[in-house]
């Protein structure tokens, strides 16, 4: 175990060189979230000014109504996520293959996947709505019912690890991808998964370190400058955490799948740990 952590801190290294490298990738982040967050201010906003109008229908007419917007929401949210997490694996893609980059390379690939993109948009929006409606009518009052929900979540989340960017490298259908990840997920025990949550846990540490190192601003600096930094350090640790996830789950499907390792000794040996067992697609 100590050994994957270890392998998933030189992954998230090996991927700061990558946006060191290409800046285009840190750009494509920003971008993503930037969207993202306005897809959500555009939903709360709507929802807010016509909630008065939506108080006078019945209770049955209010709940699909509801369930409509969520799915909405869902579906664009991913969308927008998809799209520039195309144009990162794409550009990490033709780094790998030794190809020069440049910012519109990745929008234009996003472009030429639109409906790829939009395919597992909707896969991923029917299965976030479903589960949320789950949880909302049969288990929103139960702790185990919402523990059982997350684990559902979970599950979900681990089968279809390497899904959306199969789509991308090996231009599979969303159902394909599925079964496809799932299976390289079951072939080789959860490796890659703890790799992913290795990753994670890099993040966190960062994050708890912002913390502290926040309130000790606040506390002998300067509350508003406290504030400042802990808001602006946040941003950019969830900014990188996005990109380096995409990145690594990028690199990772590449060499477990490829015969080739990178021509970087320090690389070679980290992907040929990663990749002892290479399932072939």
């Amino acid at each position: 175990m100590f050994e994957k952590f270890s392998t998933s801190y030189r992954l998230v290294l090996l991927a700061f060189s990558y946006i060191k490298q290409e800046g285009e990738l840190l750009a494509y982040a920003m971008l993503s979230l930037c969207s993202t967050l306005l897809v959500l201010a555009s939903f709360a906003s709507f929802h807010f000014f016509y909630l008065d109008d939506m108080a006078g229908l019945s209770p049955e007419l209010q709940n699909i109504l509801q369930y409509v917007l969520m799915f909405l929401f869902y579906l664009v949210c991913s969308f927008v996520t998809c799209f520039f997490n195309t144009a990162i694996i794409t550009t990490v893609k033709r780094k790998l293959e030794g190809q020069e980059n440049a910012f519109w390379d990745g929008i234009n690939s996003s472009v030429k996947h639109l409906r790829k993109i939009f395919q597992w948009s909707l896969v991923s929006a029917v299965v976030s709505t479903i589960l949320r409606i789950i949880e909302s009518r049969f288990w929103e009052d139960s702790f185990v019912g919402r523990f059982l929900v997350g684990l559902l979540w979970g599950a979900w989340s681990l089968m279809t690890f390497f899904a959306f960017p199969l789509m991308i490298l090996h231009d599979m259908g969303p159902m394909d991808a599925v079964k496809e990840s799932a299976r390289l997920f079951k072939k080789t025990w959860g490796e890659r998964a703890i790799l992913h949550v290795g990753t994670g846990f890099f993040f966190m540490v960062l994050i708890v370190l912002v913390i502290v190192s926040s309130i000790f601003v606040m506390w002998f600096v300067n509350p508003i400058f406290g504030i400042s930094y802990l808001v602006i350090a946040l941003i950019v640790l969830i900014i990188l955490s996005m990109l380096v996830d995409v990145i690594v789950t990028t690199l990772l499907l590449h060499y477990v799948n490829s015969e080739s390792l990178p021509e970087s000794e320090s690389e070679r040996m980290l992907f040929a740990s990663v990749a002892k067992e290479r399932p072939a697609l």
